[in-house]
């Protein structure tokens, strides 16, 4: 089984792709396009926060971080 995970894992992406695809013409004929660029942001950042969640990836930002990165940065 685990030769079969890369497969299996392109595969349903290329799925997900498709269906996405497929959905996306539909509601370009209803929406217009600031209309459907903010549906799929709001899609795509509650999806992105869950997967950040389960792999442990979610940023955080400290303060004191941000403000000496900020610094070195001028």
């Amino acid at each position: 089984m685990e030769n079969l995970i890369g497969p299996l894992a392109a595969l349903t992406a290329a799925l997900f792709w498709t269906l996405a695809t497929l959905l996306y013409s539909q509601a370009g004929s209803y929406l217009s396009a600031t209309q459907l660029n903010l549906v799929k942001g709001i899609v795509a950042c509650p999806l992105l926060l869950i997967a950040g969640w389960f792999t442990g990836q979610l940023l955080t930002l400290e303060a004191k971080s941000l403000s000496h990165r900020l610094k070195n940065f001028t």
